[in-house]
């Protein structure tokens, strides 16, 4: 029996790896990195909060045919998957979901060559497997000739997030649908695969779990492509929001990135973001001031209130599963 590739020595949630952060910090937080996760990733209560959020947009998803971005939780997963819609690493997941949601509402069975031409087989079938066996957001539609059980196409269940995503672009907001549906799966991900390490302790790059399903791998060589630009950005962002922070400035941000070897344009990218002057995105996740500190001016962050009062509806959920 193959033995499990286990992956190690970098965070499969921001990328952050070993070495760097060892170098900066005087070394990590746990004796070893066995464990897939950093110090800012791998607290109970940060997988806790994840696990909380979770919940309630699926709450709030079951309570609606059609996504209303004014809602400030839409809102800020949209907001916060503009980050991931032009990053390379996620394009074949992006082209899946934009063929499923393009379609759901208008096709009963999508035929699986209208997926082929965005990326390898290779690359297609592990996104299918998350969306469906993992995710529960699709419904694979299998045949068998000659002996030989083949993917016919895929269908999208009425409840199904990418569905209400899918009636949403009809209504015309195409670029906001894109986003939420890409950063919906990426959240949910996250939050299995803390569950996973939870209880398992690992992940097994051979079997693909959790996250690393939607990366680019290439196991026999033990390599994950994380998309860090914006998986970081995502945790940098969940993290100080459930983990207590109101607020924080550029240097804060700046130094979370480069530990993570996110400098120069990608980095501008993220500020452009987090200080909301992309077009489309929904709402300010923070309100945004310039100071000048005597070496030129950098940005000060704090969360808008709308999201603070969502945090609080976050802790009200945790605090309800520890009193049941």
């Amino acid at each position: 029996m193959e033995e499990p590739l286990e992956f190690t020595g970098r965070c499969v949630i921001c990328g952050l790896s070993e070495k760097p952060y060892s170098a900066t910090l005087g070394g990590p937080v746990y004796p070893s990195w066995n464990v897939p996760l950093c110090p800012w990733c791998g607290t109970d209560k940060f997988r806790e909060n994840i696990h909380a959020f979770s919940d309630i947009i699926d709450e709030e998803l079951a309570g609606t045919n059609i996504i209303d971005y004014k809602n400030p939780v839409f809102a800020i997963v949209t907001d916060i998957g503009f980050l991931g819609v032009e990053h390379p690493y996620l394009k074949a997941l992006k082209g899946v979901i934009g063929v499923v949601t393009s379609h759901a509402a208008a096709k009963g069975i999508i035929a699986t060559r209208e997926l082929w031409g965005i990326a390898t087989v290779r690359h297609i079938a592990p996104i299918l497997s998350t969306l469906s066996a993992d995710l529960k957001l699709i419904e694979l539609v299998i045949e068998e000739q000659g002996g030989i059980k083949y993917i016919k196409g895929v269908k999208v269940p009425p409840e199904s997030a990418l569905m209400k995503a899918a009636a949403t672009k009809l209504s015309g907001n195409g670029d906001r649908a894109s986003s939420f549906s890409l950063s919906y799966v990426i959240h949910k991900s996250i939050d299995q695969t803390l569950q996973i390490i939870h209880e398992k302790g690992g992940l097994d790059i051979r079997k693909r779990e959790g996250i690393i399903k939607l990366y680019q791998v290439l196991p026999d060589k033990g390599i994950v492509r994380i998309p860090k630009s914006f998986t970081s950005t995502l945790a940098l962002v969940y993290g100080a929001w459930l983990l207590d922070k109101t607020e924080f400035d550029e240097a804060f941000v700046a130094r979370f990135m480069s530990l993570r070897g996110i400098t120069g344009k990608a980095y501008n990218e993220i500020i452009s973001i987090l200080t909301a002057m992309r077009p489309h995105v929904v709402q300010k996740i923070f309100d945004c001031t310039l100071q000048d500190l005597g070496y030129g001016p950098i940005y000060s962050f704090k969360f808008n209130e709308e999201y603070l009062r969502l945090r609080e509806r976050v802790r009200e959920r945790i605090r309800e599963r520890g009193s049941a």
